[in-house]
């Protein structure tokens, strides 16, 4: 009878709310909650019932604990009206409360929150999200779920949580899953969704689907005064040394911090080989800015480990510390973040999921990084910050001014100020200034030893014409001097050597023959080096330099323009 008097009562119609209405419901929740809390030995009628569910579905929650509160309430009114009264006058009367039936919770959850199938990619396995009325985000986070779950009934196991979870599931597998909100120009801001087309701001809205935001509100406000008279725009002088084109580049990078939904196509290197240059106090703020809840913290070589990835794909920003020395054997993690592109989340106890991220990347380092292999598509995305100014002594101090990071980068008013200048800013393709580029080169002859041994010898040759055959010795020698791994081929060299050719070299494979143009000396002098490594013997080499018939043949080589080989 129970049943049937609750269908009857779940038919109560559902209306939209204005704030008056809900502040009212705020009030006649209170009362119906003291209400319920002096029932013992009464039954509910239908009546009573149905008017507490319009009470309760009339109120919107506009944070975690109002949301919270009202399940609880719900809960509570529910195992009220099914609550079994017993004993008699004479020993008392008691009540047994049956519990809520799993599948009961879950339609109670769908009354009060919003879940939805969440993914930009068509997959298999797509999670399960729920949208957080106090951030105006959704999250995958299972813990978030199971507490509106124990709001509703506290004594439920980690067992029975997981199981309305999946009537959670299957109820929503019959719609569309749904993808994030791919509007570039929309910011999720603390105090609401910016619109970067008209600079206004919009309320959060369970519709437009983002998994992350910014944790400080866009408004307009001044440059706090401090009693020093320090001022940021002047540490980003001080960090640029005067170039404005290292200025803008600055405030580019926090306004991509700040851009929540742009693909950044792009990832940071805030590199310095001195001590107290501002990097680790520009990444604080950078995390301030986002929130502590919204940054990641993975280093270089921890975006490539599987399991990190779950603990960063929904951050707007992605930090790393300790970097020295790193050398990489791939960097396909961090491309894919810093493209947008599809990206494997492995959750333990879970089905992995492919999702599409775009943080931004932003990695400290006082020595640069070096890779195994370095694309023109790694490479075109890296921008470097050279921190040249170092704050050792200033103020009497061996660290510099330690109530910038500690108290100013904290100062609200100066993130709203810092918020507000760099995303009203024109978004445009994030500068690459000309340290950049330079460290970049760097980078790019460290990770490629081919480059690397071009830039070293290439020039020492006195010779016009280089057989591939002996350069390709010739480098065997150099990677193992250098002790670096010698895991190439020949044609793997041919085929690396021709990329990062001088201008004023050629390459020919079949067309030209080396005896006109190639030096004895320069064998020598390879020679000579050979001899340094102990125990080793560069195979071919002798025989080959020394066989005239072999000069002779037409066979790959390199030449310098203008000889006549």
């Amino acid at each position: 009878m129970t049943d049937q008097l609750e269908k009857l009562a779940e038919q109560t119609p559902r209306q939209e709310v204005s704030d008056v209405q809900n502040i009212n419901s705020v009030i006649e929740i209170e009362k119906l909650t003291n209400e319920l809390h002096g029932l013992v030995d009464k039954e509910l009628t239908l009546e009573e019932y149905q008017e507490y569910l319009t009470v309760l579905r009339s109120y919107q929650p506009k944070t975690r604990k109002e949301l919270l509160h009202v399940l609880k309430v719900r809960g509570k009114l529910k195992r009220e009206f099914s609550k079994n009264i017993k004993g008699n006058e004479r020993d008392g009367y008691y009540a047994t409360y049956p519990p809520i039936p799993p599948r009961k919770i879950t339609e109670i959850l769908f009354e009060h929150c919003h879940f939805k199938r969440i993914s930009n990619i068509e997959a298999k396995e797509i999670p399960l999200f729920m949208y957080r009325v106090d951030t105006g985000t959704y999250t995958a986070n299972t813990d978030i779920i199971d507490g509106c779950i124990l709001a509703i009934q506290d004594d439920v196991t980690e067992r029975y949580c997981k199981e309305i979870r999946g009537w959670i599931r299957k109820d929503i597998e019959r719609t569309p899953y749904r993808p994030f909100c791919q509007d570039e120009m929309f910011v999720v801001m603390k105090n609401g969704l910016l619109d970067l087309n008209t600079h206004k701001l919009l309320p959060f809205d369970p519709e437009k689907i983002f998994i992350a935001k910014n944790a400080v509100n866009y408004k307009n406000v001044e440059h706090p005064k401090f009693p020093d008279g320090w001022t940021f725009d002047n540490f980003l002088e001080e960090q640029a040394s005067g170039d404005k084109e290292v200025v803008k580049a600055f405030w580019q990078l926090i306004q991509y911090a700040l851009l929540t939904n742009k693909t950044k196509n792009v990832f940071v290197y805030l590199y310095s080989q001195l001590g107290s240059t501002g990097k680790g106090t520009l990444s604080q703020l950078l995390i301030n800015l986002v929130g502590e809840e919204n940054a990641g913290i993975a280093n270089i070589k921890q975006l490539n480990e599987n399991f990190m990835i779950a603990s960063i794909y929904d951050k707007v920003i992605v930090i790393g510390n300790e970097n020295d020395n790193v050398f990489l054997a791939v960097n396909e993690n961090m491309k894919n973040l810093a493209t947008g592109d599809g990206i494997k989340v492995e959750i333990k106890g879970q089905q992995p999921f492919w999702a599409k991220s775009s943080p931004l990347i932003v990695q400290s380092m006082n020595t640069l990084p070096s890779f195994s292999k370095i694309e023109d598509g790694t490479k075109s995305r890296m921008r470097v910050f050279d921190f040249k100014h170092s704050y050792q002594g200033v103020n009497g101090n061996s660290r510099g001014n330690v109530a910038v990071k500690k108290n100013y980068i904290h100062n609200t008013q100066l993130l709203e100020y810092i918020a507000y200048k760099a995303l009203n800013m024109k978004v445009e393709e994030f500068r690459d200034t000309a340290d950049s580029k330079r460290i970049r080169g760097e980078i790019e002859e460290m990770s490629n030893p081919v480059l690397a041994f071009v830039k070293e010898t290439l020039e020492t040759y006195k010779s016009t014409v280089l057989p591939i055959r002996f350069l390709f010795q010739h480098f065997r020698v150099w990677l193992a001097l250098e002790n670096k791994a010698d895991k190439w081929t020949q044609r793997g060299f041919t085929q690396e050597l021709n990329k990062v050719l001088p201008s004023c070299w050629n390459y020919d494979r079949k067309n030209k023959r080396p005896f006109a143009g190639f030096e004895e000396s320069d064998y020598h002098s390879f020679n000579a080096e050979r001899q340094n490594i102990r125990g080793s013997l560069i195979y071919g080499a002798t025989e080959y330099l020394y066989n005239p018939d072999e000069l002779k043949k037409y066979q790959p080589l390199i030449y310098k323009e203008n000889i006549d080989i």
